[in-house]
């Protein structure tokens, strides 16, 4: 990251103090909902090796 580390986590370090709402914009589009972090981890694990 270099350079950009300190303006990458402080990115980060807003968006906790600053949380954004949850939509249903993904059911929205694609008709499935969106997959947890966890969900999409674990369906492509294999891929990752």
């Amino acid at each position: 990251m270099g350079e950009y580390a300190r303006w990458y986590l402080e990115g980060f370090a807003r968006m906790v103090e600053n949380p954004r709402a949850v939509t249903t914009a993904v059911a929205d589009v694609t008709g499935s909902p969106a997959k947890t972090s966890e969900q999409r981890a674990a369906a492509n694990a294999d891929a990752s090796r």
